[in-house]
């Protein structure tokens, strides 16, 4: 239940973050409050955490593949596989939707 809290302070957080950063620039007022190594390091991070859930889906997709393949005779297999892929593609797109919204608010921070 912590955790559970805990996700909607971030949540809650993040979204207030990126309505007062799209107001203030909407205001014309230049936010300035992330020095440059600091921001160097955040889109290092980002980029990283990029690289490896590409891989890290690419790896996973093929595999269930595999297993969808090599299971042709059992069914509840076969579909386990399948619900596999499909979750690793919306897993994809929820990565590609949370790239576009960081590069948003970087955009609004004069960040990556």
């Amino acid at each position: 239940m912590f955790a559970h809290e805990m996700d909607k302070k971030t949540a809650s957080t993040l979204i207030l973050a990126a309505i007062l950063a799209t107001t203030a620039s909407a205001a014309g007022v230049p936010y300035t409050g992330i020095s440059a190594p600091v921001r160097d390091i955040l889109c290092g991070m980002w980029d990283g955490f990029k690289l490896v859930a590409a891989a890290l889906a690419a790896l996973v997709f093929v595999a269930a593949g595999v297993q969808w393949i090599y299971n042709a005779d059992d069914p509840g297999k076969r579909k386990a596989a399948k619900d596999i892929m499909i979750h690793v593609i919306i897993g994809l797109i929820i990565i590609g939707i949370s790239n576009e919204f960081a590069k948003t608010i970087s955009s609004t921070f004069q960040g990556c």
